[in-house]
């Protein structure tokens, strides 16, 4: 049988040069770093600190916001 892992919903940003991950359901819930590809190890550091555990037993449900101006003609 298979254990299901829990699954925490993560919104990701960009604000004054860092990317911002936000996740939900948890008391401290916002973490950032200089460059994209350290977003993962980041938010499972953030998890298994705040809510314990292993930062392997679980999943992330990514979700990206891009704001976008647009210049009138």
């Amino acid at each position: 049988m298979t254990d299901k892992l829990p699954v925490y919903s993560v919104t990701v940003s960009t604000e004054d040069d860092l990317w911002v991950a936000l996740v939900e359901g948890i008391p401290v819930s916002a973490t950032d770093v200089e460059r994209f590809e350290e977003l993962p190890e980041a938010v499972r550091d953030l998890i298994s600190t705040v809510l314990g555990g292993g930062r392997n037993s679980l999943r992330i449900d990514w979700h990206y916001r891009q704001e976008v101006t647009v210049s009138p003609m």
